[in-house]
């Protein structure tokens, strides 16, 4: 029996290959190991994990769209009567869902080595979930812009580098005073719940990541139907 949802069918992408589902859980480990020292700032240990997240989930999310669209799987989903914006939100659901169990060790591991204080992790937890699926939600907006697998991954670098930017995330925050204009974007609001936990200030705009992540994922499900129109 065929998958009939978007989700199912990533699910079972991710499954088929237990070889390829290992190497996407240890190479988060691998390539965030240096960031797993005690001899680096904790303000730059928060920025290039929330950058790591905004890359793994916009990356992964557009480039499984664009293959899902060349290898005509999307046409064989438009006919089901099923609605758009469904198909979509289990799409970027079913990602976030790996990303977040993905990432979790190497964050685990960062947010233990900076000494946390435990009643400040729930807050690092909730953004942390907002900041991937948001990501996962760029992604689909990525795919859309698109028409080839050649141009998606220069368009998701261009993405992620214009969001980190816009998150201000090539402006390390000092660790007693966190740099505010950019924290209403759900990675700014991880990097700086990560130094929270570590003894920083209190990052009050955080506290909305539900919301500026509700407001990430709301935008490719307005946008879905663009998502199934074949030429």
């Amino acid at each position: 029996m065929l998958p009939s949802r978007l989700w199912q069918i990533e699910i079972l992408e991710d499954i088929k290959n237990k070889k390829a589902l290992i190497l996407k859980f240890l190479l988060p480990l691998f390539f965030l190991s240096p960031l797993m020292t005690a001899r680096l700032p904790e303000n730059l240990k928060a920025v290039f994990f929330s950058l790591a997240v905004l890359f793994i989930g916009t990356f992964g999310s557009a480039v499984g769209l664009v293959r899902l669209r060349e290898s005509k799987m999307l046409e064989r989903l438009a006919i089901l009567p099923k609605s758009r914006s469904i198909l979509v939100s289990d799409y970027i659901l079913s990602n976030a869902i790996f990303d977040i169990l993905q990432m979790f060790a190497p964050l685990a591991v960062i947010t233990l080595l900076g000494g946390p204080q435990p009643l400040r992790v729930l807050l690092v937890f909730i953004c942390y979930i907002t900041a991937i699926l948001s990501a996962n939600a760029l992604g689909v907006l990525v795919s859309l812009i698109t028409s080839s697998s050649g141009e998606v991954h220069l368009y998701a670098i261009l993405t992620v580098l214009f969001i980190g930017g816009l998150s201000g995330l090539f402006i390390l925050p000092t660790h007693g005073s966190l740099t505010t204009a950019f924290a209403m974007l759900p990675f700014r609001q991880l990097a700086d719940s990560l130094i929270y936990a570590w003894g920083g200030t209190f990052p009050r705009l955080s506290l909305l990541a539900p919301f500026s992540g509700g407001v990430f994922f709301s935008i490719p499900l307005l946008l879905s139907s663009y998502l199934f129109r074949f030429h």
